[in-house]
């Protein structure tokens, strides 16, 4: 450093001295010039000897200097290499182990979801089926239940329906049995008030006779003529109608028919030649036979077929009721003894009986 700083001086000077003998103002001084230059000769080689030692000792140094230098460098690289390969460790380490934490977190929570969908869809497949058991539970109770009230249902109304049907034949009876005894009743006033008011009518004309006996003898004389001939008139018409009635008895008799409505006197198929048979009104009258008022056409058919008032009463009570085909009448059917029998819906009586099923 120092001979490479003295070399520029002398370089310096000696340039400034050639200006110096180069200017025509110093040429006296070419003396003082050589002198000068031979100094600087010598000078020169003990410089220049100097500035080789110390070149060289430079170069030693610059070059221990430079290893130094470079090994500091090699050093300090190594270091810094090994700085970065630590680094480069600990960042991969890091990112090892926050990968592997990453990853052990997402498995961990990819395993809790995992496990917490595993227990929902198990969690919801027991609603579900707890649900499906409830409902089927609930469908089958409410079954249960429809058929037991459709069951108790149909049973109340099969026991309604007896009771009320039983209740209806009962009232029916009841009602027919008011009607004959209230019919009964109303015929016997009937009878007793028409009786009374001919007593009171004739108390009343004997009154009238009494009291007016004397001014009408001829009058009453010619009424008792009068009145006997219609009483003659109404014994011959009598007597007539018991001959009439002896001679019907007489023919009835022939064929084993009695008066009864009780007494059957033929079967169903068989034909019988009756005194009246085909006139308009019945041979026999209506009556009453076990509380039931039959008619007299009714009397005549259940005669010809050989019919008892037991026959016709069990298909009262015991065959199937239909509505007739005329207004008002009602048809029981007895499937057994194979017959029907007709009666009026209002009253109950029986107007006729009919063989055979339709």
């Amino acid at each position: 450093m120092n001979i490479s700083r003295g070399l520029t001086r002398f370089v310096a000077v000696l340039g400034m001295l050639i200006m110096a003998f180069s200017n025509p103002a110093f040429a006296g001084c070419a003396s003082l010039c050589d002198e000068f230059a031979t100094a600087v000769s010598r000078g020169w080689d003990d410089a220049a000897e100097v500035a080789a030692r110390n070149a060289q000792r430079q170069a030693d140094e610059a070059a221990a200097a430079a290893q130094r230098q470079a090994a500091e460098q090699a050093q300090q690289a190594e270091m810094q290499a090994a700085q970065e390969y630590a680094e480069r460790q600990a960042q991969e380490q890091a990112e090892r182990v926050a990968r592997e934490q990453a990853e052990r977190q997402a498995r961990e929570q990819a395993e809790r979801v995992a496990q917490e969908q595993a227990e929902r869809q198990a969690r919801e497949q027991a609603e579900l089926a707890a649900r499906e058991q409830a409902e089927r539970q609930g469908r089958e109770q409410a079954e249960r239940i429809a058929q037991e009230n459709t069951a108790r249902q149909a049973r109340e109304q099969s026991e309604r329906i007896a009771q009320e049907n039983i209740q209806k034949q009962t009232r029916e009876q009841a009602e027919h049995v008011a009607r004959v005894q209230e019919e009964n009743s109303r015929a016997l006033a009937k009878k007793a008030d028409d009786e009374k008011a001919f007593l009171d009518k004739q108390h009343a004309d004997q009154e009238f006779l009494q009291q007016k006996k004397v001014q009408q003898d001829q009058f009453l004389e010619a009424k008792r003529l009068e009145e006997t001939r219609v009483a003659e008139t109404r014994r011959l018409e009598e007597a007539r109608v018991a001959q009439v009635q002896q001679q019907e008895k007489l023919a009835l008799a022939q064929i084993d028919v009695g008066k009864s409505a009780k007494t059957p006197v033929g079967r169903s198929g068989q034909q019988h030649n009756f005194p009246n048979a085909n006139a308009p009104s019945p041979r026999n009258a209506p009556e009453i036979i076990n509380n039931r008022s039959y008619s007299g056409h009714a009397i005549d058919r259940m005669q010809e077929r050989g019919y008892t008032p037991s026959v016709i009463e069990n298909a009262l009570q015991n065959g199937i009721p239909s509505a007739g085909s005329k207004p008002n009448t009602l048809l029981y059917t007895d499937t057994v003894n194979k017959l029907r029998v007709v009666t009026n819906s209002e009253t109950g009586n029986v107007v006729t009986v009919i063989p055979g099923l339709k």
